[in-house]
C-alpha cells in the first residue's frame, strides 16, 4: 500500500515527517531502520489541507510541507531515503 508524504525533515540520520491517510495526517520519525509513529491529527478537525497546513505551522514553524506531496510504494527506510535523495536533485 503507497503512502503520501506531505512533509519531511533530515536531522543527522534520521528523518521526521508527516504522512496523509485516509481520516488523519500521522507524525512519524526514523529510528535505525524503525518508523516510530507519533501524533496523529484528524482530517475532521480541519476545514482542508491548507487548514490544516496553517494550523500546524502556528504551533511548530519550522516544519517543512512539501508544495506538492509525493507518494512512495511503501512507508519504510529505503522509501523514505529514495525520496530524499529524488528531492536533493
Amino acid at each position: 500500500m503507497s503512502t503520501i508524504i506531505v512533509s519531511i525533515e533530515k536531522d543527522g540520520d534520521n528523518f521526521s515527517g508527516l504522512v496523509e491517510t485516509k481520516r488523519a495526517y500521522r507524525e512519524w520519525i526514523t529510528n535505525g531502520e524503525m518508523i516510530v509513529w507519533l501524533n496523529e491529527y484528524k482530517k475532521s478537525e480541519f476545514k482542508n489541507y491548507e487548514h490544516f497546513v496553517g494550523v500546524l505551522s502556528k504551533f511548530n514553524p519550522y516544519t517543512f510541507f512539501l508544495k506538492t506531496p509525493v507518494e512512495i510504494p511503501v512507508m519504510s527506510r529505503l522509501a523514505i531515503e529514495e525520496m530524499w535523495k529524488d528531492m536533493e536533485e
